[in-house]
């Protein structure tokens, strides 16, 4: 339940100050975005004013959903990276500081499901799957965090979900 308070001239509730205010013009980095969670949390992000870096494997859905939140009158673009590779990884956040001079928020959003049980999944999938799970995040996490810092200290954020 939400509980709204109305205050001011304005008519706006505190927490949709707090929304506007926390988010409005930060930039974010999201994994994992051209489709599922990762793309209704670039859509989240960009409602709440924040510039959106869309990123993903898959050119044309990264490119419609920029397209469709620019369309609603948000801020984002597509930028390609497959995140289980350290230089793919490494340019990508490179880009971001380079078009946005900081990031504000990381939200390493990509995963795979490498489905089966230990003596039936094949050692291809299993190294494929800690690739981008494991290794994708400590790379994302290795290359925006000093970023991050740079942009204003402790205010950066990092959303990371687990599902288990």
């Amino acid at each position: 339940m939400v509980v709204k308070f109305r205050i001011g001239p304005t008519g706006l509730t505190e927490h949709e100050k707090l929304k506007i205010v926390k988010l409005k013009d930060r930039v974010v980095v999201i994994s994992g975005a051209t489709s599922g969670m990762g793309q209704g949390i670039a859509g989240l992000f960009a409602n709440e004013g924040a510039s959106v870096i869309i990123n993903g494997r898959n050119k044309s859905r990264g490119e419609r959903i920029a397209g469709k939140i620019r369309e609603d009158g948000g801020d984002a673009i597509f930028m390609p990276a497959n995140i289980s590779s350290v230089d793919e990884v490494e340019r990508l956040i490179r880009k971001v500081v380079e078009k946005y001079d900081r990031i504000d928020i990381l939200v390493p959003n990509a995963g795979i499901l490498g489905i089966g049980s230990v003596t039936e999944v094949s050692l291809e999938t299993w190294d494929q799957t800690i690739a981008t799970n494991l290794n994708g995040v400590f790379y994302l996490c290795r290359f925006a965090i000093p970023e991050m810092i740079k942009a204003g200290g402790l205010d950066g954020r990092l959303v990371r979900f687990d599902m288990y």
